[in-house]
């Protein structure tokens, strides 16, 4: 079973509950670990506020007081540039636990022509070129060897990418590409990719927007069963999560 769910959202970006009846669904559905994880700073309009940082670390608190479950606060963060930067200044990471980083379509960035080179491409395109591949694939990979982040959120959604690379930057520096619980966004033909290397570990998550939502795996395991992937392979089958990431 899944022990862990690593990508949830509250109030305090757009879900529609707390972190408290997100918790308490996770321990009525029997996980050992829930990861909370609102929108990044740079999402125009869900993104969390930084005063409220230090708020969503004082309640996980609270809640790890229970020993329930294990609560870990993360973000889900915006690779918000083609040099693979994460929304994130040096003094925010003090409050995380973990980091989750994807590419989001209505993030900003303070480079105008970036904008154009990078987001606007994937807001308003449909099909790319082989530069512009490259141009996506780079800012993941370089996201992904920083060593600022722990999880590569919904790859795919509106960039494409060469796989093979993003596979081996992930191999190489223990980042977990997920499996996302509202829409795996990823090619079943990548996903047989990202699998060939043997050294990727995926993740499972809900990305719950509702309470009811968390440890709701249904998506995600529909494709792992369908592609035969080897549960072993994923970092929450069975086991407990501990996050590797430079502090």
């Amino acid at each position: 079973m899944i022990f862990g769910d690593f990508h949830t959202h509250s109030k305090f970006s757009d879900g529609s509950g707390t972190i408290e009846e997100n918790y308490a669904v996770a321990v009525t559905k029997g996980l050992k670990q829930l990861g909370c994880t609102e929108h990044g700073l740079r999402h125009i309009a869900f993104g969390t506020k930084r005063r409220n940082l230090p708020i969503e670390r004082k309640i996980v608190d609270k809640l790890n007081e229970k020993n329930e479950i294990e609560v870990l606060l993360g973000i889900e963060a915006n690779i918000f540039t083609s040099k693979g930067e994460i929304d994130l200044l040096p003094n925010d990471y003090q409050w995380f636990d973990f980091i989750v980083a994807a590419y989001h379509k209505t993030a900003t960035n303070p480079s105008v022509l970036d904008y154009l080179k990078f987001n606007a491409k994937g807001l308003f395109r449909k099909e790319f070129t082989k530069k512009e591949i490259q141009v996506f694939t780079k800012s993941y990979v370089k996201a992904i060897c920083s060593g600022k982040v722990d999880i590569i959120s919904h790859l795919f959604y509106g960039m494409p990418m060469d796989t093979k690379q993003i596979a081996q930057a992930a191999a190489d520096h223990g980042v977990f590409i997920e499996l996302n619980g509202k829409k795996v966004s990823i090619p079943d033909e990548d996903i047989n990719i990202l699998a060939e290397n043997k050294k990727v570990k995926f993740i499972i998550n809900s990305d719950a927007h509702s309470p009811s939502r968390v440890g709701d795996f249904s998506v995600p395991m529909a494709v792992v069963e369908r592609l035969g992937i080897d549960k072993n392979r994923i970092t929450n089958w069975n086991q407990l999560v501990k996050f590797n990431r430079k502090k």
